[in-house]
């Protein structure tokens, strides 16, 4: 078979990428904040949302303070809800019913990011240790005649 040299050609063109808009610092500082708080303070997931790359919202957290507090306020407040998720299943007040791979995820986080408010793994410490018998050293006056014994027998273990 022969081509139809008049045949109409297919062009393809690539789709053009929609320009994002431009984050602006410091003036949107105020945007940043809400989405480090709205984001638990996952830079991650906030910088998702504002449209930039993390690297850029770490070297903003770097150069305005206030962004390293929406941050650090964003994580305390999702140590907040974990607590209450944490007190209404201790007091047995209704939960949607909590499975148990739900409460040892909650266990672990609370564990692993709440260190400062106390919670902690337990360690369990073995009481059955045995008493050493001190340790005891006499002590030799720089006069004294035994330190020429003890020199005497450092030789006699070196020319051996």
């Amino acid at each position: 078979m022969k081509k139809n040299p008049k045949s109409p050609k297919l062009i393809i063109k690539p789709k053009e990428k929609k320009a994002k808009k431009a984050y602006k610092f410091p003036e949107d500082n105020e945007i940043a904040i809400k989405a480090l708080h709205d984001a638990y303070g996952c830079v991650q997931v906030a910088s998702k949302k504002l449209g930039i790359s993390r690297a850029l919202l770490y070297n903003k957290m770097d150069e305005y303070e206030e962004l390293k507090e929406a941050k650090k306020e964003g994580e305390e407040l999702l140590k907040d809800l974990a607590e209450n998720k944490q007190a209404q299943i201790i007091k047995n007040i209704p939960v949607k019913n909590p499975t148990k791979p739900q409460v040892q995820i909650l266990e672990g986080f609370l564990r692993t990011k709440a260190k400062d408010r106390g919670h902690v793994p337990k360690v369990e410490q073995d009481n059955t240790h045995k008493v050493i018998e001190p340790i005891t050293f006499n002590y030799i006056s720089p006069n004294s005649s035994q330190i020429d014994d003890i020199d005497n027998n450092s030789d006699d273990i070196n020319n051996e």
